[in-house]
């Protein structure tokens, strides 16, 4: 996989994320919107991350993307072979 290829599935996990927790305090307004965040973010950019038991989880560090009520966010993301 390359690069660009690693970014656009890490963006699209976390837009389906947050799509899939309306529930949770993600920055919505004019000031600062989530999903302008999220198409913003690079490879280096990406808080951090880690792989374990065929998954991979992005992890975002507090006010990445919410005002910081929801503390650090780790997204798990399946990871399918090809």
């Amino acid at each position: 996989m390359s690069d660009s290829e690693a970014l656009a599935y890490i963006k699209q996990e976390t837009k389906d994320f947050v799509e899939n927790h309306p529930d949770y305090s993600w920055y919505i307004d004019n000031i600062v919107n989530v999903y302008d965040v999220i198409e913003e973010m690079t490879l280096d950019s990406v808080g951090g991350y880690y792989y374990q038991n065929n998954a991979l989880y992005i992890c975002y560090e507090t006010y990445t993307l919410e005002p910081g009520a929801l503390g650090v966010v780790i997204i798990e993301c399946p990871v399918k072979g090809e």
